[in-house]
């Protein structure tokens, strides 16, 4: 039986969803840029790191969105501070990686 119901961590757990898919596209577009300007290793960290963290957000999400009824309040906010860092840091890995990809 599965139970679902859109609370605030089911809503957490959609845009989990969906930025790790906004984060899989800018993350090949710096990682084939990176292998452009002849700096593989870059590229291939890049493409790892991707794979990597894309699974395990797109999994969290889906976790979120089908039991997060159950969780409480304060869990809620966790995973909503968690968000917010987790935003925070694609961001400047992103912007990083297009900063050095345009040196």
């Amino acid at each position: 039986m599965v139970n679902f119901g859109w609370n605030g961590a089911s809503i957490i757990g959609a845009v989990y969803c969906l930025l790790v898919l906004g984060y899989s596209i800018l993350g090949i577009t710096v990682a084939v840029g990176q292998f452009a300007n002849n700096r593989p290793e870059q590229g291939l960290r890049y493409l790892l790191q991707v794979a990597f963290f894309g699974i395990i957000f797109f999994v969290t999400g889906g976790i979120l969105i089908f039991n997060g009824w159950r969780l409480d309040p304060i869990l809620q906010l966790s995973h909503f501070l968690l968000l917010l860092v987790v935003v925070y840091l694609a961001a400047v890995d992103l912007l990083m990686g297009f900063l050095n990809q345009q040196r």
